[in-house]
């Protein structure tokens, strides 16, 4: 925070949406960099995982091997029945991980859904490849990405059509979007509320849950808590100049591309959702 303050990027007059954002951005780089050293990163114990490829004859095999095992420790008479108890158990267990590795590789049909599995250890639903308006497949990851964000929000130079339906209903849209800014702007505190108070930022904060999901930022409400005194100053300066200046940072609101469960071509860009996050 003091090297964010140093180097003129914190504690200075915020007079304009290009200061605010500089704060932001220093704000929560000085707090996720404290974070970050002050947290140790948790391991996961792998025995916590459960396997794919265990079944329940392979547990009725390994209670058997079990029970054999404390027959040969009391006696040497059980040797036989040991040895044929782990074979078998041994080789039910190998014959099982095949299977599942097979039907792992074989039975994946997205291209980047293998890798992120093996990676994260978990399933997603990840940016598949899609189809272009030409309806050629993109095979380009940041390629299918930045045809999804032009699907989204269509470039209106480029953007020619001559269906009245569609520019009756854009201007539409865009009229419905010019009222709710105007509404917003008129919904803003008036000048005599004065401005915000260390006092009530403390009062929010501590009112919200410490471990609920995060914004766009990765900050968490105990992460703020912590260390409140060195934090509360700053926002305030930055709540204050966004409430005088009408302005929302743009790092505070970022949109990322999901795709949607249960589809079945992944191909298709109405597969996709946007989702619209806010911190």
């Amino acid at each position: 925070m003091a090297a964010a303050v140093a180097a003129g990027r914190l504690g200075i007059p915020l007079l304009d949406p290009t200061t605010v954002d500089t704060a932001v951005a220093a704000l929560a780089e000085a707090q996720w960099g404290a974070f970050q050293a002050a947290t140790p990163l948790k391991r996961r114990k792998s025995w916590k995982k459960a396997v794919p490829w265990w079944t329940p004859e392979l547990s009725a095999l390994k209670v058997r091997f079990r029970r054999a095992r404390k027959k040969r420790r009391r006696s040497a008479q059980h040797e036989e029945e040991f040895q044929r108890e782990r074979l078998a158990f041994n080789r039910a267990m190998r014959t099982a991980k095949r299977r599942s590795w097979r039907k792992f590789c074989s039975g994946e049909k997205q291209p980047f859904g293998r890798v992120y599995k093996v990676l994260k250890g978990r399933g997603s639903n990840p940016i598949s490849t899609i189809r272009g308006p030409d309806g050629v497949l993109i095979s380009d990851p940041e390629q299918s990405v930045a045809t999804l964000l032009d699907n989204f929000f269509p470039d209106k130079a480029a953007e020619v059509s001559e269906d009245a339906a569609v520019a009756a209903a854009q201007e539409s849209v865009e009229r419905q979007a010019s009222q709710f800014e105007n509404w917003c702007r008129l919904s803003l505190p008036d000048d005599d509320d004065g401005p915000f108070t260390t006092f009530e930022l403390r009062r929010e904060i501590f009112q919200r849950g410490g471990y609920k999901a995060p914004g766009p930022d990765m900050i968490i409400g105990r992460v703020l808590k912590e260390c409140i005194d060195e934090v509360a100053p700053h926002l305030a300066s930055v709540t204050n100049a966004c409430k005088d200046l009408g302005y929302f940072p743009r790092s505070w609101k970022v949109e990322d591309g999901c795709a949607k469960p249960g589809k079945k071509d992944y191909t298709l860009m109405k597969a996709y959702r946007l989702l619209a996050l806010l911190c």
